[in-house]
């Protein structure tokens, strides 16, 4: 799960002159604010000198160029550069008029432009009279910068609720209300729920509320029990009532920048991404099915071609086992013919020879007829003259 980010009061600020610009002038500068012609668009140049300033000018322990510089059109024709720091720390640096010189002569630098409109945003401690102007004095020659310093301790809370539908007077009352109540959690909770109904009150669209919304969340921080106590406060506004009732599309996206902003991450997203997970899953199970059941229907398939082999082969193995009976069965009656046919030759034989029975007798006798008797006869008589050739 994603860890939730800390907090940089600085980039709070920032990201708010950067959402809403026109209103950071008009509340500074009225002036200005007419003079520019906003047709014309405006463009937001301090990555650009981040930039062509890396390695140059470096000190130790000294950040570069890390505020608002805004390029804008004059109604006059004329192009200005409007130059704002933020300082959030609770003292102002002890050289920061220099610092805000040094910006100056890099815009100088980078675009040879000297039409800059400086502004010092001071939301911590008030800083004293000697940090809001540059001047410098060195044997009868002088140098003076001024800037324009907006100092949100000592502002007027009045004036600037009046102005709550300007993002930038709000923002600058958060500051002073977070300045007023340091080391006192309980008045800072009532800060806290003001400057959350001033916004609910402020009438102002849906998108600016929320940033809003989170910029006090996150801008005037409370201790854990404090932060619980205002937002259980909170949500007894949105649901005022114990019965069901119906949560507007407003209401939940307010729950999820909360949440959003607690966490570091969108509820939401999580939720499609698990869904889109859980998705990819149930597909992967379905073609893991598919490749099982496929699996397991070639498996079938072989194991009946296989029992149809083996049963193929048990009827070849009965096949040659009856042909090797009636083989052996022919033999057998091969045999039995032979040996009936010596001992018939055999009788023939003795009845001729001992008995001195004529060819005719032995017919009547033994019913074989003549002609094979005579053969027999034949026989013997040859295989006698072959075996008295072999003993001469």
């Amino acid at each position: 799960m994603p860890r939730r980010k800390a907090i940089d009061n600085d980039a709070l600020f920032k990201e708010l002159i950067s959402d809403y610009f026109p209103e950071f002038v008009v509340f500074a500068n009225p002036e200005l604010f007419e003079a520019i012609d906003w047709s014309k668009g405006f463009e937001f140049l301090e990555q650009e000198m981040i930039n062509a300033l890396k390695g140059r000018f470096r000190q130790k322990n000294k950040r570069r160029f890390t505020d608002k510089l805004v390029k804008v059109y004059l109604k006059s024709g004329e192009i200005l550069f409007i130059f704002v720091h933020i300082e959030i720390q609770h003292k102002p640096e002890e050289n920061f008029p220099e610092r805000m010189l040094e910006y100056r002569y890099f815009i100088k630098m980078k675009y040879g432009q000297d039409d800059v409109s400086a502004y010092a945003v001071f939301t911590g401690d008030p800083p004293d009279e000697s940090k809001l102007h540059y001047e410098k004095d060195t044997f009868g020659t002088s140098l003076k910068y001024h800037y324009t310093s907006l100092i949100a301790a000592k502002m007027d809370e009045a004036t600037l609720i009046a102005m709550k539908q300007n993002a930038m007077a709000l923002a600058l009352l958060a500051a002073k209300y977070a300045y007023e109540s340091k080391g006192n959690p309980t008045l800072r909770l009532q800060y806290k729920n003001k400057l959350a109904d001033l916004i609910q009150a402020a009438g102002i669209d849906v998108d600016k509320f929320w940033k809003l919304i989170i910029f006090v969340m996150d801008f005037v921080n409370l201790p854990r029990t404090y932060e619980l106590d205002f937002l259980r406060h909170q949500e007894s506004l949105i649901f005022s009532t114990e019965e069901k009732m119906t949560i507007s599309e407003g209401t939940k996206e307010m729950a999820t920048r909360f949440y959003e902003r607690a966490y570091g991450y969108n509820p939401l997203d999580e939720k499609k991404k698990a869904q889109a997970l859980e998705r990819k899953l149930e597909e992967e199970h379905a073609r893991a099915e598919e490749e099982r059941i496929r699996a397991e229907e070639g498996h079938a398939r072989a194991e009946e071609e296989r029992l149809r082999a083996e049963e193929e082969h048990a009827r070849a193995e009965e096949e040659r086992l009856r042909a090797e009976e009636e083989h052996a069965r022919a033999e057998e009656e091969r045999l039995r013919a032979e040996e009936e046919k010596h001992q018939r030759h055999q009788i023939i034989l003795n009845m001729y020879h001992h008995a001195k029975m004529e060819v005719a007798q032995i017919v009547l006798v033994t019913g074989v007829e003549e002609k094979e008797i005579l053969c027999i006869l034949a026989y013997a008589r040859q295989a006698k003259d072959d075996s008295s050739d072999l003993s001469f």
